[in-house]
């Protein structure tokens, strides 16, 4: 039989890890009333843990709408995390990326686009621009995640051209903050230092 003692601590342990990554992102990310587009640089262990304590933070707690570009996990695996750790995030638009791998078959809902696939970087820019133009908000906030996933698919200038328009698109209007999520690793540092031109802060959280 399972050890409900055991699971508590585990619980506890889990809680407390992710009390403390909040802290961190809130520490780093500073006054939300600013326009700005960060690059957070994780560990592989903490990239749901981040995605999920951003729009904690951005959308649950200071209802602050957003767009979460989702590379690394499904839509609907993310919506569980989620709603495990008692975020609500409906007013987030996710762009999925991923789900035709994993054989999700509806292709847009009221809280999600599912894109066919990574590789199409047009399909992705065409989704986001539509969904900021119909965002009922001028403060909205966009999650990509992330830069490392994508680096899977496509050669390293596609994707600093790619992560350029991102960033030109969040500037556009005022009240848009803009996450952009990598693995912090050291095959990769050379391109994400150069993106890292692209915005106003490099966040590093291991």
């Amino acid at each position: 039989m399972p050890d409900k003692n055991n699971d508590k601590v585990l619980d506890m342990l889990l809680n407390s890890k992710s009390m403390e990554l909040r802290n961190k992102i809130k520490k780093e990310i500073g006054a939300l009333e600013e326009d700005f587009v960060h690059m957070f640089l994780l560990n592989e262990f903490n990239l749901t843990d981040a995605g999920t304590e951003l729009i904690r933070l951005l959308a649950h707690e200071n209802k602050i709408p957003g767009v979460y570009i989702a590379g690394s996990k499904p839509f609907p695996t993310i919506m569980k995390h989620l709603k495990r750790n008692k975020v609500d995030a409906k007013d987030i638009f996710f762009i999925d990326c991923i789900s035709s791998i994993h054989n999700v078959n509806e292709t847009e809902g009221d809280q999600f686009h599912l894109i066919g696939s990574l590789k199409e970087l047009t399909a992705l820019e065409i989704s986001l621009e539509k969904t900021l133009a119909n965002s009922p908000s001028n403060e909205i906030f966009i999650i990509l995640d992330s830069i490392s996933t994508l680096l899977i698919y496509h050669d390293e200038k596609t994707i600093e051209r790619f992560i350029h328009g991102i960033t030109t698109r969040i500037r556009e209007k005022p009240g848009r903050k803009g996450f952009l999520i990598a693995v912090n690793a050291v095959d990769t540092e050379p391109i994400l230092t150069k993106m890292a031109q692209f915005c106003d802060k490099v966040v590093k959280i291991e």
